[in-house]
């Protein structure tokens, strides 16, 4: 899994494969799926 934030955007980018891609707004929360079970942090805070 990989993280692209972009704070011009106030977004983040989500790669779970090459052809898996989720696009992620300051609404939202991240969670780290399989590599990182439980894990979760609100986007908006990483904007703060």
């Amino acid at each position: 899994m990989v993280i692209v934030v972009s704070p011009q955007q106030r977004a983040a980018k989500i790669y779970t494969s090459p052809r898996a891609i989720a696009v992620l707004t300051e609404k939202d929360t991240l969670e780290g799926g399989e590599v990182l079970p439980g894990w979760k942090l609100a986007l908006k805070m990483v904007f703060a």
